[in-house]
């Protein structure tokens, strides 16, 4: 058999080529276009794919135009229906006029992320292919995948423990809503938990924000210097650092990873934002902040459920998590009555696909998100991407130039802030 895998996050592809690469000759590509051409060239040398693998998201031509397309050039070249190349589309939201798009434009089956092995041999056998050797999935990736599973069934119940954010953060965003509300109310509310109280005053006072002026001790002060929206990013920055925090040993460099990622993302949302002369960039800042949080929660979760004295394979579980964590997350911030905004941007941020119609919001954390990678803070090992090709980035009219002092300008900022925060 041979078979296209198609998609432009590395984590989906290195789990699918993982478990497609036994079965026969395989070959993988990040971007729509460069499949169209393997996929011409391979009936121009007259060894046709049998199968095609199209994740519905990719950056330069998304799955549904690659489908449309080789659908055009087995009917220019009259191959009748029983011999056409079976497609699966390769999706993490299955909506229902997303389904009917996949089969109106000619599409054979379709497989939900997350996936695993037994999932995909079964669309397979479906479609006709022979799986002579259907390899065991290792217990303990089949665990993982269960283990996620569990987690957001609970979740959904309402019947789990997640750790959750200060009541003083639901507190300052009720003051921030409330017309007419002043310093004073907003310092009464704040005062109520020393840490946090404490915390802002000594942010306040960092090079971050106080350059070349004196120390002060005061919460009121630090709050005329921060203004009402600083302050709430801020807030929300020294009070979800706890939510990073694990018992799991094995658990804490990718929760640290994680940590400086969040807060990479916050900078560069922040940045991007001024740079396209948007105001109230602080706003930008606590949407790069937390669009995130479905990643931090299900790695936390699943950290409490690992053994800490069993060897726990990260990218299988960063694998199983990174597929969900977009619709975990959003349910999440619903949860915690935060802005539809931003539960949108976390539902939002990976896509599938951008346009002209996509929020300028969702554009910007999605940027900065690749800035954070780009940068060095990423939390995964994936290739290195071209920023100024991004979809986000051509949208937003950013060139390479801009996305080079956006990057210098992110690094200095988290250097300055990772010990604030």
């Amino acid at each position: 058999m041979r078979v296209i895998v198609a998609d432009d996050e590395s984590v989906s592809r290195n789990k699918l080529q993982e478990i497609m690469e036994p079965l026969g000759k395989c070959d993988f590509f990040e971007g729509g276009r460069a499949v169209i051409e393997a996929f011409q060239e391979s009936h121009e040398e007259g060894e046709p794919y049998q199968l095609l693998m199209l994740d519905i998201g990719m950056p330069d031509v998304n799955g549904i135009q690659v489908l449309h397309e080789v659908r055009r050039i087995e009917k220019e070249r009259e191959i009748h229906d029983e011999n056409r190349v079976k497609v699966i589309m390769v999706t993490a939201h299955p909506d229902k006029d997303t389904i009917i798009t996949f089969f109106r434009a000619g599409c054979d089956s379709y497989i939900k992320k997350p996936f695993d092995r037994e999932l995909i041999f079964t669309k397979l056998e479906e479609l006709g292919f022979k799986v002579a050797e259907k390899e065991e999935k290792p217990a303990r990736d089949r665990s993982v995948r269960e283990n996620v599973a569990q987690i957001i069934e609970r979740f959904k119940k309402g019947d789990i423990d997640l750790p959750v954010l200060p009541k003083v953060v639901q507190d300052v965003d009720d003051v921030i809503r409330r017309s007419g509300s002043t310093i004073d109310d907003l310092s009464r509310v704040i005062e109520k938990d020393a840490v946090i109280s404490a915390q802002l005053v000594a942010t306040a006072n960092s090079t971050l924000y106080n350059r070349g002026g004196g120390k002060f001790q005061s919460l009121k002060k630090a709050i005329s210097l921060l203004g009402f929206k600083e302050t709430q990013a801020a807030v929300v920055a020294i009070a979800s650092k706890s939510l990073y925090e694990t018992k799991n040993k094995q658990f804490r460099g990718m929760m640290e990873k994680l940590r400086l990622y969040s807060l990479a993302s916050a900078h560069g949302a922040a940045s991007i934002a001024k740079t396209l002369g948007l105001k109230e960039t602080e706003k930008y800042f606590l949407m790069g902040l937390i669009h995130d949080m479905g990643n931090v929660l299900l790695l936390w979760m699943l950290g409490q459920l690992v053994l800490h004295d069993e060897p726990a394979d990260m990218n299988d579980i960063i694998s199983s998590i990174h597929q969900m964590h977009t619709a975990f997350g959003a349910a999440l911030l619903q949860r915690w009555k935060f802005p539809e905004e931003l539960v949108e941007i976390a539902r939002m941020h990976e896509g599938p696909e951008f346009s002209e119609a996509t929020g300028k919001d969702i554009l910007i954390v999605n940027l900065a998100g690749n800035l954070a990678f780009e940068t060095g803070y990423g939390f995964i090992e994936r290739e290195d991407n071209d920023l100024a090709g991004l979809d986000s980035a051509k949208l937003l009219e950013l060139d390479a130039n801009a996305l080079e002092i956006l990057a210098k300008e992110v690094q200095e900022l988290v250097d300055h802030s990772e010990s604030v925060f």
